[in-house]
């Protein structure tokens, strides 16, 4: 009797420990494909979702029109072999340069350089005061307008850039830059973005993509 008791502990002790880890929060991650040459192009983005939000998706998104147009294909299973050259097919991917960071800055050219934006802090603290609670914590629908209407674009120095699309799924303040690639031909710039603060319950991570069009002062 009191080994069998001692295996139904055992039982219950198990299932908690696995219902801990079966729940994993949600973590994006980008990988830069490529982009087609000319000015209306195509730029393709693929974003893995891990954990409870398990995706794959491929943004495909047209540059050089008025307004950006955006097709996004979700993957159930795996693609075959060379399916990234096949969206090549028609049109060539431009060279890119991957840039790095010097001085907490990224150089375009010799005179124009950006960074991630200052800290808000006015929201930080607005933001640590609630999130301990789950009565005062943004709900979806106040991240969903916050991600739409606060966007702190990188602080440009000797260039004028213009945002042409950002992930809506992206939250664009107080966020440090983890990758940054420029197509010099074309002038696009595009950067990845790292958030630290996470949304709802489900603890979704918020990093995002921005592409700009840039206009250094001075060509290299």
């Amino acid at each position: 009797m009191c080994r069998a008791r001692n295996i139904l502990v055992l039982a219950f002790v198990l299932m908690a420990v696995a219902s801990v880890f079966a729940w994993l929060p949600c973590e994006q991650r980008f990988t830069f494909i490529g982009k087609t040459t000319g000015e209306q192009c195509w730029f393709y983005l693929e974003e893995v979702q891990a954990g409870e939000c398990e995706s794959n998706q491929l943004f495909a998104i047209h540059l050089g029109l008025e307004k950006p147009l955006v097709a996004v294909t979700h993957f159930r299973e795996a693609r075959g072999i060379g399916w990234r050259e096949q969206l090549f097919r028609d049109a060539p991917p431009e060279p890119f340069d991957t840039l790095s960071q010097t001085d907490g800055r990224y150089r375009i050219d010799s005179s124009a350089s950006f960074s991630a934006p200052g800290p808000d802090t006015a929201f930080q603290n607005w933001y640590d005061k609630r999130r301990t609670s789950i009565d005062t914590r943004p709900d979806a629908t106040l991240w969903q307008k916050m991600r739409k209407e606060m966007i702190d674009p990188p602080a440009f120095e000797g260039a004028t850039a213009t945002l042409i699309w950002a992930d809506p799924n992206g939250f664009y303040k107080n966020y440090s830059i983890r990758q940054a690639i420029y197509y010099r031909a074309s002038g696009y710039l595009v950067i990845e973005t790292s958030q630290p603060i996470r949304a709802g319950y489900d603890e979704i991570t918020m990093h995002g993509v921005m592409i700009f069009k840039v206009a250094p002062a001075t060509q290299p």
